[in-house]
């Protein structure tokens, strides 16, 4: 309603067409619903359609009003009205704020004092960056990020003071950090707390792996992608699947020394997508690169992949086999879960006293890991063993 007021204002005849509703939804969003950002937008429409005032909001921040006569003129642009505020805040704040920018999915508490490095109590800088309207906070979920419309002014801001560089390394550094977080996190009993923090930060850990890669910076794009990869079996983020496939497959990365861990982690990727001619060729390769590895756990999941193609295609015997294979290897979080699965290859071979043996087994092996989703797992396979004999018993267990 207000932009249609203020288009009006230029363009009395001016109609909202449903053809552009799309077009003014995202202009809209993009800026935030900013006053002043709506009143400089709505001007634009007796000069362009829609469409091209949408593609060109990169330079909303030199929109002018056009009016005419005498006025502030701090209300001319979108510039000079930020750039108004934002010398109003001390240095320190002035600092996190461009800090702050660089990062497109927001930031969390964390974040925050990690950026903050000492410069002064954080929380104090915080406050003062939301009650001067610089960062919109969302106390239910801890993170705060920028106004669109003033990260294009930050970006320039950064730019223009010689801090690009460092900007985007602290932001590379910070994301290699945040995915670690989330790894070590998230097999224990706070998994649901880190489950959502690793769907807030998406967006960043995108465009720090677009970064990464411009750059050549392949330590990065692993250091990222292979913890993020180690913690989405259980979720339904099959981007991050696809991640470490592409590492897989990067032929820049056929030398790299974690080369046995991506391609596990690639054959797990290829088993949730359901691609088992690619969950073959992966775990093949990590088995061939195996010797003299330290890295067991990786081969684990090497093992559970190919157990699970085994699964499929009905040869309980030999997925059984090799989910013990891997639960032997495996770290002890995931090995209750390896153990789990060898259970249920054994119930729908018709093994029943052999998967209770295992299922006992699990328990013993999941009793310290807290794991959410290992612990419905773990119920879940329960309820396929009694389901054939007492489909009552089972139901709960679903």
């Amino acid at each position: 309603r207000a932009f249609v007021e203020h288009a009006r204002r230029r363009t009395p005849a001016y109609d909202l067409a449903a053809a552009d509703a799309a077009d003014l939804v995202e202009v809209l969003r993009r800026l935030d619903g900013l006053p002043l950002g709506i009143e400089l937008a709505a001007r634009q429409v007796g000069l362009m359609p829609m469409r091209a005032l949408r593609e060109r909001l990169d330079r909303a921040l030199d929109l002018a009003t056009g009016r005419s006569g005498p006025e502030d003129v701090r209300q001319r642009t979108l510039r000079v009205s930020i750039a108004s505020s934002y010398e109003l805040l001390d240095e320190p704040e002035q600092r996190l704020l461009r800090a702050i920018a660089v990062f497109p999915g927001g930031v969390d508490l964390g974040t925050v004092e990690a950026l903050a490095d000492g410069d002064g109590d954080p929380l104090d800088r915080l406050h003062a960056l939301v009650d001067a309207s610089f960062l919109v906070a969302d106390p239910a979920s801890g993170r705060y990020r920028v106004l669109f419309i003033v990260r294009a002014f930050l970006t320039d801001m950064i730019e223009a003071l010689g801090e690009a560089e460092a900007a985007r390394q602290m932001f590379l550094s910070r994301c290699v950090e945040v995915a670690d977080e989330i790894r070590e996190g998230v097999h224990g009993v706070d998994e649901p707390t880190f489950d959502r923090r690793l769907r807030s930060e998406l967006d960043n850990f995108r465009a720090a792996r677009d970064l990464a890669h411009e750059r050549g910076d392949l330590d990065t794009v692993e250091r990222i992608t292979l913890p993020l990869s180690q913690v989405v079996t259980w979720r339904d983020l099959r981007e991050i699947w696809t991640w470490a496939i592409e590492l897989a497959d990067d032929p820049d990365l056929a030398g790299r020394r974690d080369r046995v861990r991506t391609l596990a982690l690639a054959a797990e990727a290829a088993r949730l997508i359901g691609d088992f001619p690619a969950v073959t060729r992966f775990s093949d390769e990590a088995f061939l690169r195996a010797e003299g590895t330290r890295d067991r756990a990786a081969l684990a999941r090497a093992w559970s992949a190919r157990a699970t193609v085994a699964h499929y295609r009905g040869e309980f015997a030999r997925a059984a086999e090799e989910w013990l294979q891997a639960a032997e290897m495996a770290e002890p979080r995931e090995a209750g879960a390896f153990t789990c699965s060898a259970a249920l290859a054994e119930t729908y071979g018709g093994h029943l006293d052999e998967a209770r043996r295992l299922l006992e087994r699990a328990d013993v092996l999941l009793a310290s890991v807290g794991s959410l989703s290992q612990r419905a797992y773990r119920a879940y396979i329960e309820g396929e063993w009694r389901a054939p004999t007492d489909l009552e018993a089972a139901l709960p267990c679903y």
